[in-house]
């Protein structure tokens, strides 16, 4: 499974390349809802604000735009619910933290994003049919890709060969108890995220609760619950919704390019084993290691030990010194 809509990687489905699921990212799914709706919707709000902040207006037309005004902020506090429930929405776990069924997930996408075009008929923005029909048609892929993640995983435990209620145990306390605690690591500190990250941290703490409640975890030995919390933590780093922390490295990218007008070719393959092979997760994992389950040296040693024979530097010509 890939989760992007990029062609080179809707290509990876086809039966002669990969035939792998191509599951839209949750990123961009927001992106678009926030260019047709978001972003007009706070326009309007920002040109109230400036309206009201102008001097010598009159006390009526303070009443009119003041009203205004805090009709169009319940709007954007509206929109702004939907939007965080749709992010809340996208795991392969409910409320309970048991396996959410994918046809929940649509269900719940499509009434998020109907409320979310009832806000915008409210506010006067005219959405598109194109954006409109981009935006529902990723919808059953997006719950599509949680019901393949979640195939894949009972066919990883089913390898384990476990006894039943120890396979209970891992699917319904310990991939929870790490499910969140990984996804919480991804959110950012920034204001904006500030609902998300209590919403996770919540998440989080019940899971542990529920974890460090079950009797399984007590009983287990510690090197066998050691190895299978390893798994669970593996397992719930492989299920990627959006490509947030690509887009930075892209947005660092495309900045650069502006900047200096290009970058040399050499220079991109640079940054991309840089990339791959020395930037770390908490786990202290690369990409690479991630990919391959396999270590790699660390990439300045491998560079001192392969890398010989530099140029020597340039001789500079010694000035020579006129002496009347």
């Amino acid at each position: 499974m890939v989760s992007d809509r990029a062609s080179a990687l809707i290509k990876l489905g086809k039966t002669e390349y990969l035939n792998a699921f191509s599951m839209p990212d949750l990123f961009h799914f927001m992106q678009d809802i926030s260019r047709s709706v978001g972003a007009k919707l706070h326009l309007q709000k920002d040109r109230l604000d400036r309206q009201l902040a102008k001097e010598g207006l009159s006390n009526t037309e303070k009443e009119y735009l003041t009203k205004t005004q805090a009709v169009k902020e319940q709007e954007c506090s509206t929109y702004n619910i939907h939007k965080e429930g749709i992010n809340q929405l996208v795991h392969p776990f409910d409320e309970q933290d048991k396996l959410i069924a994918p046809q929940a997930v649509e269900n719940g996408l499509q009434q998020f994003y109907t409320k979310i075009r009832g806000v915008a008929q409210e506010a006067s923005i005219e959405l598109s049919f194109e954006k409109g029909n981009k935006i529902i048609k990723q919808i059953p892929d997006i719950a599509k890709g949680i019901g393949t993640w979640q195939e894949w995983l009972r066919q990883e435990v089913a390898l384990l060969d476990l006894v039943q209620n120890k396979e209970d145990w891992l699917v319904q306390k310990a991939l929870p108890y790490t499910y969140w605690r990984v996804h919480l690591r991804k959110v950012s500190g920034r204001k904006r995220d500030k609902s998300l990250r209590v919403y996770y941290t919540n998440r989080a703490a019940r899971a542990e609760q529920n974890f460090q409640q079950a009797n399984l975890t007590a009983q287990l030995l510690p090197k066998e619950k050691e190895e299978l919390i390893n798994w669970a933590f593996q397992m719930a780093a492989t299920f990627h919704r959006a490509s947030s922390q690509v887009e930075g490295r892209n947005g660092y990218l495309s900045f650069v390019h502006r900047a200096h007008k290009g970058i040399k070719t050499q220079r991109q393959e640079v940054l991309t084993a840089v990339h791959n092979f020395d930037i770390r997760r908490a786990d202290g994992k690369t990409p690479a290691q991630r990919l391959f389950k396999r270590d790699f040296p660390p990439i300045f040693d491998f560079i001192l030990d392969n890398v010989t024979d530099f140029p020597s530097p340039r001789t500079r010509k010694s000035k020579s010194h006129i002496i009347n």
